[in-house]
């Protein structure tokens, strides 16, 4: 039982459940939590299980600091022989913008920051960014039907952003290059924190020719002047025949650039569990040393999932990038 983290409604406050995990992503638009609580003496059961109803909006605190904004998706209440329990499933207040879709709208000469604050502001989703000298696109549309989240999505793959949710439920649009430092090791063996650990160099992003098709008049909604547009493409030395078609908003060698790296960073995987929980951020610089997996320096944190469960206890595990890749 954890009485690290508190999972705050309207008119209650629970804790002590067997099993938590709540994880983000610098590419999720929204953070995701599970918890779950079994009979025992200290539970009360029936009082969780009235405390709590699909679609309300909660606030999960982390060592008494607030760490999720957002809202129950779903509750399970199950058993197996004598063992009862109710499961608590949600997500970050962003989960709206992922799930629901517009009737279309277009934007005409507004920066990322002022198109992404329009569009979240039916939602009561604030949006904070770091970033500044945004260029003015000609323009942007987000199609009919198309869900909120996806337009989001290509419009921060267009100015090379990211944008993912903050504890209190809003959005954070910002960059890689914006990432600040740390102070945190993550080191195995004698005296580590490190408990696992896992790397990967993966083959699905590599290609043997990277193209770009360019929209003529950056207009997301007619295709035709995808078939206008120039094409510019980047050949590799592949042992294989493998090609890669981007539709891109600018074809220049900067966006070809940025793609490139893109693919490159989805090349490796490394992932770092460490006893205990951490306060740390997303887009965080943290240092990581670990010989077996060949890591000795500074990486980005680009995903968190904080686990509790009787056997294994608080641990933290880190998605990290290779800040050089």
């Amino acid at each position: 039982m954890s009485d690290k983290l508190v999972l705050q409604t309207r008119s209650n406050e629970l804790s002590g459940f067997d099993f938590i995990k709540i994880k983000n992503r610098i590419d999720w638009l929204s953070g995701c939590f599970e918890l779950t609580a079994f009979n025992r003496l200290s539970v009360d059961l029936t009082r969780v299980k009235s405390a709590v109803k699909q679609g309300d909006s909660v606030k999960l605190y982390k060592d008494k600091e607030l760490y999720l904004t957002g809202y129950i998706d779903r509750i399970e209440t199950f058993y197996a022989g004598q063992k009862k329990g109710i499961k608590i499933i949600g997500r970050s207040m962003a989960a709206d913008l992922t799930d629901c879709s517009a009737f279309g709208m277009v934007y005409r000469n507004r920066t990322a920051p002022e198109i992404i604050a329009d569009i979240c502001q039916p939602f009561g989703i604030a949006v904070k960014t770091d970033l500044k000298g945004f260029a003015r696109p000609d323009n942007f549309t987000v199609n009919p039907s198309e869900t909120i989240g996806n337009a989001l999505a290509r419009l921060a793959r267009r100015t090379n952003a990211l944008l993912f949710s903050l504890a209190d439920g809003s959005l954070c649009l910002t960059r890689r290059c914006m990432a600040k430092k740390a102070d945190l090791l993550l080191q195995s063996g004698k005296g580590g924190n490190l408990t696992g650990g896992e790397t990967a160099f993966c083959a699905e992003n590599e290609f043997s020719k990277i193209s770009l098709i360019g929209q003529g008049v950056l207009d997301d909604a007619h295709d035709i002047d995808a078939i206008r547009a120039p094409v510019l493409s980047a050949e590799f030395n592949d042992r294989r025949y493998r090609t890669r078609v981007v539709y891109a908003d600018a074809v220049t060698d900067e966006a070809l650039k940025k793609e490139i790296e893109r693919l490159n960073k989805n090349s490796r995987v490394i992932s770092l569990t460490a006893a205990g929980w951490f306060n740390i951020g997303l887009n965080t610089l943290i240092t990581a040393r670990d010989e077996w997996l060949g890591l000795d320096g500074s990486y980005l944190v680009a995903g968190i999932e904080d686990v509790f469960d009787e056997t294994g206890g608080h641990r933290t595990t880190f998605d990290l990038e290779a800040i050089n890749a």
